[in-house]
């Protein structure tokens, strides 16, 4: 069935031809009543809706003229309108020869039901009935009536909204102009004129009272340059451009400034929307943290100099006493051993027993010089990042020890699929530390346990080594990481007092920390985590950002 759809909002005839459309009815299209008569005249619809409030011929003089059509006088005319809704309306349509009058909205599938009830009625009566059953004069007083009372309606719409407009112009915390579309300001709110410590309400040949400069060029703003002229002449947005001001009392300030141009239904540019944001004491704000970042990173610039300066000769002094100790060091010991060797048997057996302590003695002392240089060495290399498989770092660290200890019975047990991203060296570094100790402190245990896993806390991936050796008192746990450092003396452990210090700067350098849990004769459990480094705290960091 051919419907002609008479409505004004392009949107709304949309939408009822999409709801037509889709149940086979072929849909023409008209905007203003003359238009609709026209092509009903041509095209001979067998259903008309129409709107009531229309431009050119509204709803009701629409159709008066369809009735009174003699080739159109039985084609069923529906009304569906949002504005005349009155019973006074819907009468003076029916008494024209409306066949029904629904108020929008109606879902669409019960606008279709009532139309096809409509039709189905229309069909039943064998269509038509008595048309223009009104005089003319009748006609016109009761159109009148309701077009006048719709005025009024609309007349103290407007007062309410003119009210509601005034509201919001006067609370808005930002500047707003109202222009029109010669570009003249209509209207400036309080926020504006507080911004501009005034207002002019100029047209677009006069925007250069407005005195204004681009922030980013300094370029003053000509007045075919504002927003708002670009706006009414172009077309354009413009968002939150920034611009320097010089208020009419003379004050410097920085805005944001926004301008939108407002169309009619036909798309025709009928005035636009100014907005104006004083953002003078953010700018200040973010100079000020601009300038703080920049001595900051000057700051920072000069102490990372001293700081790579302190660790050129720290690297330097460390060379040097390296070098210094080892050599004397290396001498006495080859003496001592030359005098047990030439006359060792000239001597008691006090004096071969000193000369073996001063041997030992230099051997600890060349091993200390070892343990300081490779603990040094740490911070000079560069890290090299890559997936590392500590489970399997374990395994061969605990092989190593068995092998060199094949005699003792220990319960190693390793957790598998144990990863990190890391400097694979430096982390089998830490595995051979704390492994290698757990193996030292377990070794008076019959039943020696040793474990290496991992689990999460607080989305970190913690890694661990535990076991149920000599254990230590917390009291002096802070004592732990410290070089050259021991809980227990040497003659019970051996040991240099550097493994646990390389270990913690180790997990430092890859941005995590380290600690420990112990009870004395209980075990002790050392944990460690590797900052974003694990990719299980990279890929949540992927999908943070």
């Amino acid at each position: 069935m051919k419907t002609l759809i008479v409505d004004d909002k392009a949107d709304d005839r949309k939408l009822l031809r999409m709801n037509l459309e889709r149940r086979g009815c072929e849909v023409i299209e008209a905007a203003d009543g003359e238009s609709a008569l026209a092509l009903a005249q041509e095209q001979r619809p067998g259903l008309i809706i129409s709107d009531a409030l229309l431009p050119r011929m509204d709803g009701f003089q629409l159709l008066r003229a369809i009735r009174g059509d003699a080739s159109l006088q039985d084609t069923p005319f529906v009304f569906y309108t949002a504005v005349y809704t009155a019973q006074k309306d819907e009468e003076l349509a029916r008494s024209l020869g409306a066949d029904a009058y629904i108020a929008k909205p109606v879902e669409p599938e019960k606008f279709w039901q009532e139309l096809q009830t409509i039709l189905d009625g229309c069909r039943l009566k064998k269509l038509r009935r008595d048309v223009a059953t009104i005089s003319e004069e009748e006609y016109l007083r009761r159109y009148g009536e309701v077009v006048a009372t719709k005025l009024e309606e609309k007349y103290h719409e407007l007062l309410k909204n003119e009210a509601m407009l005034r509201l919001v112009m006067e609370t808005l915390p930002v500047g707003v102009w109202i222009i029109d579309h010669d570009g003249l300001i209509l209207r400036s709110n309080p926020a504006g004129e507080k911004i501009w410590g005034g207002a002019r309400y100029v047209g677009i040949e006069r925007y250069g009272e407005y005195r204004g400069w681009w922030a980013a060029t300094g370029k003053r703003i000509e007045p075919h340059e504002w927003g708002a002229a670009r706006a009414i002449t172009k077309g354009e947005t413009s968002l939150d451009e920034v611009i320097e001001i010089e208020a009419f009392d003379g004050r410097r300030k920085t805005i944001l400034h926004s301008a939108v141009p407002l169309r009619d239904q036909m798309g025709k540019i009928v005035g636009a929307i100014v907005v104006n944001q004083d953002i003078t004491e953010r700018k200040r704000a973010e100079d000020e943290v601009r300038r703080l970042n920049a001595e900051l990173e000057e700051r920072v610039a000069e102490r990372t100099s001293e700081l790579e300066a302190a660790n050129r000769e720290l690297q330097a002094f460390n060379f040097s006493v390296s070098h210094d100790l080892r050599a004397p060091l290396t001498i006495i010991d080859g003496f001592v051993k030359a005098v047990l060797e030439d006359y060792g048997d000239r001597l008691n057996k006090t004096g071969v027993e000193y000369l073996g302590r001063v041997r030992n003695a230099c051997q600890r002392m060349e091993q200390l010089v070892d343990a300081l240089l490779s603990l040094s060495r740490l911070t000079r290399e560069p890290l090299h990042r890559e997936e590392v498989d500590l489970s399997e770092i374990a395994r061969s660290v605990t092989r190593e020890l068995s092998h060199l200890d094949p005699a003792r019975p220990v319960a190693v047990r390793i957790a598998g699929g144990v990863t990190a991203f890391g400097d694979r060296q430096l982390l089998r570094s830490v595995m051979e530390n704390l492994l290698g100790n757990a193996w030292k402190y377990t070794g008076g245990r019959e039943d020696a346990e040793i474990e290496f896993g991992a689990t999460e806390e607080g989305g970190k991936t913690v890694y661990f080594v535990r076991d149920n050796g000599v254990g230590f008192d917390m009291a002096y746990a802070d004592r732990l990481f410290a070089p050259f450092q021991r809980l227990h003396r040497a003659d019970e452990f051996k040991g240099t007092g550097i493994g646990l210090a390389t270990v913690q700067r180790i997990v430092l350098r890859h941005g995590g920390r380290v600690w420990a849990e112990a009870q004395p004769d209980r075990g002790a459990t050392f944990y460690f985590t590797l900052g974003r480094n694990d990719r299980k705290e990279r890929e949540a960091a992927f999908r943070e950002e």
